[in-house]
Formats: C-alpha cells, sequence, structure tokens
C-alpha cells in the first residue's frame, strides 16, 4: 500500500462511517447477547447507587416475572420505600459497611412471606465502582428446608418423632453453665 492510498483511506468518510457502523452493530451485538445471559440468570440483579446516604435502584436485569411487582415502580426509588426494614435495613447496613472497610463484597440472608409462606434469600452486594453496586438475591428457600428437615432428623427419633438422645446431650451441655447451677434432671419412666 502506498503512503497515498493509505492517507486517502484515513481520510475518506465513508470508509470511517462504515467503520464505525461495524462498531456499533458490533457493540450492539454484544450488548444483546449480554443482556440475554443476564436475563437467563436464575437470580434477581439490581444496580443501586448511593445518594445523599440513601440507597437508589437504578437498574434491574430479571425478567419482571421473577420481581413482586413492575420494575418501573421502584426504578429510581430508596430501597427503604419499597422494601421493609427487615429487607431494606441489611442492605443499607451492607453498603455502609463497605463504603467504611476495603471490603468489595458483602452476603446476607433475609426471608419474605410470600402468599404466607416463608421464602429464604441471600442477596449478594459487590461494589463496582464508587458507589455503585450490583445486587444479585437467590432464592435459597429450597436448601433452608433441606437444612430444616435435616436438623429436624439430627434431633428426633426417626419412629416415634419425639427428641433424640443427641438433643437432650444438647440440652445438658447448654445448662452445665455456672449461671444455671444448681441443676437437677428426673426421669420419669
Amino acid at each position: 500500500m502506498t503512503p497515498e492510498n493509505s492517507e486517502h483511506k484515513k481520510t475518506n468518510p465513508r470508509l470511517e462511517e462504515e467503520s464505525q457502523f461495524c462498531e456499533i452493530a458490533h457493540l450492539l451485538k454484544e450488548n444483546n447477547e449480554l443482556k440475554e445471559v443476564l436475563l437467563s440468570i436464575p437470580q434477581i440483579i439490581f444496580l443501586v447507587q448511593t445518594k445523599d446516604d440513601f440507597v437508589y435502584f437504578t437498574n434491574c436485569y430479571s425478567p419482571e416475572e421473577r420481581l413482586l411487582m413492575p420494575k418501573s415502580s421502584f426504578i429510581g426509588r430508596k430501597v427503604s420505600e419499597i422494601f421493609p426494614a427487615p429487607i431494606s435495613n441489611p442492605l443499607e447496613e451492607s453498603i455502609n459497611t463497605m463504603l467504611s472497610s476495603n471490603l468489595n463484597e458483602f452476603t446476607y440472608e433475609y426471608n419474605l412471606k410470600i402468599l404466607g409462606f416463608d421464602n429464604f434469600f441471600q442477596a449478594n452486594v459487590k461494589k463496582i465502582e464508587d458507589g455503585t453496586y450490583i445486587v444479585s438475591v437467590t432464592d435459597i428457600t429450597p436448601y433452608k428446608k433441606i437444612e430444616e428437615k435435616l436438623t429436624y432428623a439430627s434431633t428426633h427419633d426417626f419412629l416415634t418423632g419425639l427428641y433424640n438422645r443427641m438433643y437432650f446431650e444438647d440440652k445438658l451441655r447448654e445448662m452445665d453453665a455456672p449461671n444455671n447451677l444448681p441443676i437437677s434432671i428426673s426421669l420419669l419412666i
């Protein structure tokens, strides 16, 4: 390629326009692919920002059927306006903890009654830049139900449903403290 052709290529507006178009098309394709990936993830993903000591929702990358309300009803609003204190306080506290320390990630669990049933969730808050955080919420209800069943099975007799020896030994260890003395146990058989 001669220097004249190289110079002509740099100043040719049509070639620059085609190059920009190709770049934009490539970015749009990548953007659509990322949206599809985010929509296929089972977690609910929020983008939140801090401003004037409040935490605001700025975007949601999850389908509306996974949410309890339309996206438009919480985008741009304070977390504390949308969720009750048991949910909003831990989120705000985790962000405040991350602001006052070197932490870039914080995880907490909470439960929420939906249609009369307890549902358990784990929220993972990750700092992506100053004042901006991504929150992914995972429904851990099936795991909590299994945990409850295992706890019950480990402390109850399989046939009778009565407390087993392990339960009584744990209770004895709990009671075997100086502030509980003197102690006596009587068994009726």
